[in-house]
């Protein structure tokens, strides 16, 4: 008519659903009692590593795509589930929207940018692990820009009391007009024909720079010309040999 206890100790080396029999052997006929156990293992998981923490894409065209890339990294000793990879805004897009990373696998992913609307552009990128609470985040960053003939003016050899100038056309593919804030070079020498424009849907705008050289001396400048984000273009000439 007395009992007993027997403590049953569950301890998972892996996760998941696990089961056994516990077999009780005694000198009843009935011998042994077989019990069913059963429990879920689970084994102590880091979140998924990214990197780099943040991706800048740079100055990309307007109608261009810009591309780059994050790698997701499992420092676990079991596979990790990415359910969603999910951007704020759809000009940023990812090539795969989940992903089941293997034990220690670092996988690489692509990214891409589409410019399909002038100016600074920022989203978040949100990568939900399975199980987590909260989603891990990056953020991303690029600039769409006008479109630039030529990135560089070169005037070559002028003779100096000389003046010369080059053409530069700025093209506006969009469907909206976009002002030109500001034209400026860093060297008097050389000065744009205007410091500000707006250039209609589909349009363009040619502005002129005018050198003219006080030496006999080579000169450089950067030429910018700022619509949110600031475009660069580089300036060389030589200021000598020549009688334009």
């Amino acid at each position: 008519g007395s009992s007993g206890a027997i403590a049953v100790q569950f301890a998972p080396d892996t996760g998941g659903a696990l089961a056994a029999t516990l077999e009780l052997l005694h000198n009843d006929p009935a011998s042994p009692t077989r019990i069913d156990l059963t429990g879920t293992g689970t084994v102590d998981s880091v979140p998924v590593q990214i990197t780099p923490a943040s991706i800048d894409f740079g100055h990309v065209k307007f109608g261009d795509i810009g591309t780059s890339s994050l790698q997701l990294i499992n420092g676990n000793s079991s596979p990790i589930t990415i359910s969603s990879i999910s951007s704020s805004d759809p000009q940023f897009s990812c090539t795969v929207s989940s992903a089941v990373l293997a034990a220690g696998e670092t996988r690489l992913v692509a990214l891409s940018f589409n410019a399909t609307s002038l100016g600074t552009k920022t989203a978040t990128l949100s990568i939900q692990q399975s199980g987590a609470s909260q989603p891990l985040t990056l953020t991303l960053r690029a600039d769409a820009t006008v479109v630039l003939n030529i990135s560089r003016l070169d005037f070559g050899s002028i003779q100096p009391g000389k003046a010369a100038f080059l053409p530069l056309r700025i093209d506006n593919p969009s469907g909206a007009p976009v002002t030109i804030t500001n034209i400026l070079s860093d060297n008097p020498q050389f000065v744009p024909d205007g410091t500000t424009c707006v250039i209609p849907a589909g349009d363009s705008q040619t502005i002129h720079v005018t050198f003219t050289p006080t030496d006999t001396k080579p000169q450089s400048a950067h030429l910018s010309i700022t619509h949110n984000p600031t475009l660069i273009v580089n300036i060389s000439a030589n200021s000598f040999n020549r009688d334009f």
